[in-house]
């Protein structure tokens, strides 16, 4: 491996690659293997349709006969293991039986895709390839094996139709969700957008459609999905907008449920909703903080004109003597209809609020968070991952791993970079499917180190070893020399006396080696 200079300036101050993310399309020569570099797609239904690898001809399959191959006909497996997979660092190339692998799309393929969401698509999809089959789902014809279960959700969709509901399931590796466009909002804002009820066009038919979860896998994996795409730059732009999440997740009120009460306690959170946007773009319109001034203000100017007007006496100007009364009157009614809005409006955020906390079936713990910091098509990404047994969140940033002592580095403060993608997993099952990565190091106390004398050696030794005396280098330069410990004297261990003899097994104290 050696270093590619003049591609990427980086700053030695940062401890971050900024080259975490890689085009393979601009790394490769020529070659017919191709792989997508796009932004993340909403297709959830599974690998099969995010990693397709298109080549010049299909590879086909067949059922192998029960004959033996010649066994001296299969050539013997490598010597030496494969190359390691070449990691996305500035300016790298990598070079193998000088073969500029670079130019080698299939060596590139793993692990270079774009964000981290194609990344981790790519893994599951390869671990998929070479996992046994537990079965065939029948009416997808997907593989069912133990990746999928642990990874895969399944949604049922419903659509009424004349006078029927229209049922529709499908899986996914991951739940997308939305930031806001302005502000802020939680992850069950956002989730809300993916399951709540909402009206969309069929069949040139405006229908009501909501979404209801009916399987949930061990670990449940959340795209923030912040590339979007600017019609008038025709340029991808990322939304920085904060999502905010918390530790423990309750997915119980997505759930799909045949009682018929539990689908009304869903109704009557999406008729609160209904109302609360109503009732804040009324606010919005009333107050329109982006405008260059309210309606308020506006107001308050025109009384203002009207006062200098009354006071100037212009000839030929007759003002109406009760504008100004009226003006009184429509300040005061919108201040009120304000303060209405917001007591409104908190109210419902507070019933919204309420409306689910009792179901905690479904309870999920924060695991790991990846976060991105650059624009849409760059960057570089590092992940917090916490440490159950331990209760401790650690940062993985390339090379560099530390403890992050100040939770809100992660919860709270998104300025230095915007949180990408979550995993939880299942509360129940955290000990037995998931653990840190630590490297456990080894306390060795003084006491134990055996101490050995430093070998003293005459002008002859040093001749017969090949080495000045006035030479400056270490002694692991000299040849290596048997050490055993000195003879012990006087000193009885189990009621055998030792005097005068070589102890192999022991060292100067008795203990062993």
């Amino acid at each position: 491996m050696v270093d590619r200079p003049g591609e990427i300036t980086l700053d030695n101050s940062d401890n971050s690659s900024e080259a975490t993310l890689v085009n393979v399309e601009a790394l490769s020569d020529g070659g017919t293997t191709k792989v997508n570099n796009s932004t993340p797609r909403s297709d959830t239904n599974g690998p099969s349709s995010d990693h397709t690898l298109d080549h010049e001809e299909d590879a086909v399959m067949v059922n192998a006969d029960d004959s033996f191959p010649d066994l001296e006909a299969i050539p013997a497996a490598p010597e030496n293991p494969p190359p390691v997979p070449p990691r996305n660092k500035s300016g790298l190339s990598i070079s193998t039986e000088n073969k500029d692998i670079s130019s080698d799309v299939d060596l590139w393929t793993f692990g270079s895709q774009q964000d981290v969401t194609e990344v981790i698509g790519n893994v599951v999809w390869r671990l998929q390839c070479a996992i046994k089959a537990n079965s065939i789902d029948p009416k997808s014809g997907e593989q069912i094996d133990n990746i999928r279960d642990t990874f895969y959700g399944e949604n049922a969709v419903f659509t009424q139709k004349s006078r029927t509901m229209e049922r529709k399931d499908e899986a996914w590796a991951n739940l997308i969700v939305f930031p806001p466009q302005t502000g802020s909002r939680d992850i069950y804002e956002a989730l809300d957008v993916v399951f709540d009820e909402q009206i969309v066009d069929v069949e040139n038919t405006t229908t009501p459609q909501y979404t209801s979860i009916t399987k949930l896998p061990p670990i449940l994996q959340i795209q923030i999905q912040r590339t979007a795409f600017d019609p008038v730059k025709q340029l991808p732009w990322k939304n920085r907008n904060p999502v905010t999440f918390p530790e423990t997740l309750y997915m119980d009120r997505y759930m799909h449920s045949e009682d018929e009460t539990f689908l009304q306690r869903r109704r009557i959170a999406w008729g609160w909703k209904t109302q609360l946007r109503a009732l804040e773009a009324r606010r919005a319109a009333l107050k329109d903080d982006e405008a260059e001034i309210s309606v308020a203000d506006a107001l308050f100017a025109t009384k203002d004109f009207i006062t200098d007007l009354q006071a100037a006496e212009i000839e030929d100007m007759n003002v109406d003597p009760n504008l100004l009364e009226n003006l009184e009157e429509r300040l005061a009614e919108i201040a009120a209809e304000l303060e209405s809005l917001d007591e409104r409006i908190a109210t419902l955020k507070q019933k919204l609020s309420e409306q689910f906390t009792n179901l905690t079936q479904y309870e999920y713990k924060l695991q790991t968070v990846f976060i991105h910091r650059g624009e849409a098509g760059s960057g570089h990404y590092w992940i917090y991952v916490y440490d159950f047994e331990n209760d401790t969140w650690r940062e993985y940033n390339d090379e560099y791993v530390s403890v992050v002592k100040d939770r809100r580095r992660i919860f709270e403060n998104q300025s230095g970079g915007t949180p990408y993608y979550l995993a939880y997993v299942r509360s129940k099952d955290k000990k037995e499917l998931v653990n840190a990565v630590v490297r456990e190091v080894a306390e060795v106390e003084m006491a134990d180190v055996p101490h050995f004398q430093p070998i003293e050696m005459d002008a002859q030794e040093a001749e017969d070893e090949g080495i000045s005396m006035g030479d400056a280098r270490h002694i692991e330069h000299v040849k290596p020399r048997p050490l055993l410990p000195k003879p012990l004297e006087n000193l009885s261990l189990g009621g055998q006396a030792w005097d005068d003899q070589w102890v192999a097994d022991v060292d100067a104290n008795g203990k062993k080696w």
